[in-house]
């Protein structure tokens, strides 16, 4: 019999066209979809993948967060021995004492470095583990990986990410340690602050969303391209001078020019706007710190301490907004590294991988050995 053969689909221009639309707008929603559900899954499930990443150096991070909590130490009790030392309190010589304070001056260098030291250690161990874990997951990778839904670009991911980039993560415990030594020292001197104080604390993340919105959000959308564009549009405009007032069309080349322009003037004012915005909103929780950090000075006067005593309890007092400041700058760069560290943990703990003592035996004359 004859065969009947399939003819091409033959569409005119514009049918081709709203063919192309139709699956862009169907690939955009799906994607749309996958990336909600990544979120949505990856928000439940961050507190347990961060733990997991602390429970790999948990050694490591709780001897840099003890050397970061005693640096923190170091610089107030060097002011209180120098603040004693002045006094006559101490039964010593100027030499000792001397040697004692400059002790304590060096030693928060030095057990800032040990913190470092300690940190960068762990996270060594930590990439040198992971590295050895991806290794011997994607040799023993199997097609079911693929079948339940994995990519090739996760596994690519997995293979090609430095993994140097998880520093970000390592370094909340050290920005919790030195946060804790200043509630501590708030606690000490004006115990009903404390709630307050972290209250205040925790409200300062949430009204940084305005700097976080213009740097996630604003910058990313201002490349050099939008820069440029108001040039290439004057320039392109010069040229065809001559054509555009032939045919009459200044209005419209002066409403692009104009709309181009404005784009980066825009840009500006919301890049600005969402800083000053954030430093406008922040102004009563900086208020709750300085409330506290005269409180601080007010109780050392009334229990009779020394100057340099209330002096350095304003200090800590104060620069838990600079500590708090930092701990969410931390924090907004760790939760960029996190949703990384989550695809390598599940590439590393999937379960459909090959078991080496399975199988047939290979051939003798084989390779056994790689």
């Amino acid at each position: 019999g004859r065969r009947n053969r399939v003819k091409p689909l033959e569409l005119q221009a514009e049918e081709w066209a709203d063919l192309r639309r139709i699956l862009f707008d169907f690939q955009k929603q799906h994607a749309k979809s996958d990336t909600a559900t990544d979120i949505s899954s990856g928000s439940l499930s961050g507190f347990v993948v961060y733990a997991s990443f602390f429970r790999r150096m948990l050694l490591w991070t709780v001897g840099a967060m003890i050397v970061s909590f005693l640096a923190e130490g170091t610089t107030p009790y060097a002011m209180t021995f120098l603040s004693n030392w002045g006094a006559g309190e101490y039964d010593l010589s100027d030499a000792t004492c001397f040697g004692a304070f400059a002790a304590l001056i060096v030693g928060k260098s030095l057990l800032n470095s040990s913190g470092a030291l300690l940190k960068h250690l762990g996270l060594a161990q930590t990439s040198l583990v992971l590295r050895g874990a991806i290794d011997d997951t994607l040799v023993s990778l199997a097609m079911p990986y693929f079948w339940s839904g994995g990519r090739i670009g996760d596994v690519r991911h997995a293979v090609t990410m430095d993994l140097n980039e998880l520093e970000h993560l390592s370094s909340i415990p050290i920005g919790l340690a030195q946060n804790l030594f200043g509630l501590l020292a708030v606690l000490y001197t004006v115990p009903l602050a404390l709630p307050l104080v972290l209250l205040a604390g925790l409200a300062w993340r949430k009204v940084a969303f305005p700097k976080t919105w213009v740097f996630t959000q604003i910058i990313p959308m201002f490349t050099k391209q939008v820069y440029q564009n108001p040039l290439t549009a004057a320039a392109e405009e010069h040229d065809c001078g001559l054509t555009i007032r032939a045919l009459r069309a200044q209005d419209r080349f002066d409403d692009n020019m104009q709309r181009t322009a404005m784009h980066l003037v825009y840009g500006r004012f919301l890049l600005w706007g969402g800083l000053l915005l954030k430093d406008v909103l922040s102004l009563p929780i900086k208020a709750v710190f300085v409330a506290c950090a005269v409180g601080c000075v007010l109780h050392v006067k009334d229990q009779g301490g020394s100057s340099a005593q209330a002096l350095v309890l304003y200090n800590i007092c104060w620069g838990l907004v600079r500590k708090i400041n930092d701990l969410n700058w931390k924090l907004d760069k760790a939760i960029e590294r996190l949703v990384q560290y989550r695809n390598i943990e599940d590439f590393v703990t999937t379960q459909h991988v090959e078991d080496p003592s399975r199988g047939e035996a290979p051939p003798f004359a084989w390779p056994q050995d790689g």
